[in-house]
């Protein structure tokens, strides 16, 4: 074992960067750096997180449709007409 540190590049930004600066996207396991351009962190319920590269979470936004229900919408335009929008209190 060499006492040399690893190095590897950022699939996002292309920069050489040390490995223990670099962590795994986990959706196509290559390496990404920690910064907030390169990639998005997300809590999980097993207290690990979940890193996905830009690349990544482009394709995942790509696969979103955004769904708008007009009935739901009229509804509320009308009660904030009438001022008749009040939070339930228990």
């Amino acid at each position: 074992m060499s006492d040399w540190p690893e190095f590897a590049k950022c699939i996002n930004c292309q920069k050489e960067k040390r490995m223990k600066y670099l962590t795994e996207c986990t959706h196509c396991n290559q390496d990404v750096c920690n910064s907030t351009t390169c990639c998005t962190e997300f809590p999980c319920a097993n207290k690990e997180n979940i890193i996905i590269c830009q690349v990544c979470q482009d394709k995942i936004e790509q696969k979103f449709i955004l769904v708008i229900d007009s009935s739901k919408l009229q509804l509320l335009k009308g009660k904030i007409k009438n001022s008749t929008t009040r939070a339930k209190v228990n």
